[in-house]
């Protein structure tokens, strides 16, 4: 186990996300004045430093999912790979009106844990997990097909018995809390990029 996860740690290190200028040239004209106009409306509600935080993020979920993005209504970001002739949605990144985001990615709870990324809920904190070796936690939820009242930009990331996790994260997030989110869709992304 132990080599295991020297090896998705590495994966994990690996990755580089992309610039944000970088991120607006790979799309198209009316998404990234969508995006643009978006990002100025949640800057202007949320602060500076929520924008910062919302860029360092869509850029790492790009990075890890080149294929196709699509901007949706609402302040959500929806990143896909190439399956075949199709596209499968993989992460979905929310930027809510009080500075906090939402982060959906495949579910790699179990790995996470042998990897170190979070440690196990602790007892009558469902949902909670450490981070890392650190004080601090983020709140993660499981999602299925079954759950009910899933959030549209998120469903097709349950379907055919696929599972995924809600990662939210506070207004101020701090971070070791944003690295977290950003290691967990790494460790996921191991699954198409290789590790």
């Amino acid at each position: 186990m132990k080599a295991a996860s020297s090896s998705v740690l590495k994966a994990i290190a690996a990755v580089r996300p992309m610039d944000y200028p970088t991120l607006l040239a790979g799309m198209g004209e009316k998404d990234r004045a969508n995006l643009e106009r978006q990002l100025l409306a949640y800057e202007a509600k949320a602060g500076e430093s929520a924008a910062q935080r919302w860029r360092r993020l869509a850029c790492t979920l790009r990075s890890l999912a080149p294929g196709r993005l699509k901007i949706a209504p609402a302040s959500v970001m929806q990143f896909y790979i190439a399956d075949g002739k199709y596209h499968q949605q993989v992460f979905a990144l929310q930027a809510l009106a009080d500075g906090g985001f939402v982060v959906v990615a495949p579910n790699v709870l179990p790995a996470a844990f042998g990897a170190g990324v979070v440690g196990r809920p602790r007892p009558g904190q469902a949902g909670v997990y450490p981070v890392g070796r650190s004080a601090e936690s983020l709140a993660i939820e499981s999602l299925d097909g079954s759950t009910p009242n899933l959030d549209a930009y998120c469903r097709d990331m349950t379907g055919w018995n696929r599972k995924a996790i809600r990662i939210a994260l506070p207004p101020a997030a701090s971070d070791a809390q944003v690295k977290a989110a950003e290691q967990l869709c790494a460790l996921a992304a191991t699954t198409w990029r290789g590790s």
